[in-house]
């Protein structure tokens, strides 16, 4: 399948560092976006509404904290996610784990996530089941970790190239045989 990108105004910011809802706590040196024009927002805009204004390809690292479960169209935010990924990107997620109090206690969170919501981003995954309209934007789990009464912490690259594509099969083919071996 063939991601067409969107057409992006030239002037449009590339930052390199990239704060996707950063509400009024952006961290020191990244590219802020919220949809509240708050102190230190670099760019008011809704995560909901696609494309964003944002280069392609330009961003090293993303950080979303506490930022998704406000995040209705779930599956166009991941697309966005990835077209505004360099190659060799990592993205950060903070979000409140589903068993957590935080989860549903926010009146504004549109959705849960478990440790294995961000598995239906990988290739292997995507190509078994359905893709959701996301191939082939695909993300490798690089980790994760979670506190059932508090918060999933992920850790993603986006797969951008057959290189990298291949390099993940690769790793795939270890990891099954490591759950195979300890049972």
């Amino acid at each position: 399948m063939i991601y067409e990108l969107p057409h992006i105004p030239p002037d449009a910011p590339a930052p390199d560092l990239l704060e996707l809802g950063c509400g009024r706590h952006k961290n020191e040196g990244y590219f802020g976006v919220d949809r509240a024009a708050l102190e230190g927002v670099d760019l008011v805009h809704d995560l909901d509404i696609y494309p964003w204004p944002i280069q392609h390809g330009c961003a090293a690292e993303v950080i979303c904290h506490q930022t998704l479960e406000h995040i209705r169209d779930i599956i166009g935010f991941m697309r966005e996610l990835w077209r505004v990924c360099a190659a060799d990107a990592y993205i950060e997620i903070v979000v409140p784990y589903y068993q957590g109090p935080a989860a549903d206690g926010d009146p504004t969170h549109v959705r849960r996530f478990s440790e294995t919501s961000f598995r239906y981003y990988e290739p292997d995954f995507i190509e078994t089941f359905s893709d959701y309209g996301l191939a082939p934007c695909y993300f490798h789990i690089i980790d994760l970790a979670w506190k059932p009464a508090g918060n999933l912490w992920v850790l993603l690259r986006p797969i951008k190239t057959p290189e990298d594509l291949e390099a993940f099969r690769e790793e795939q083919i270890w990891r099954r045989r490591k759950t195979e071996m300890l049972g």
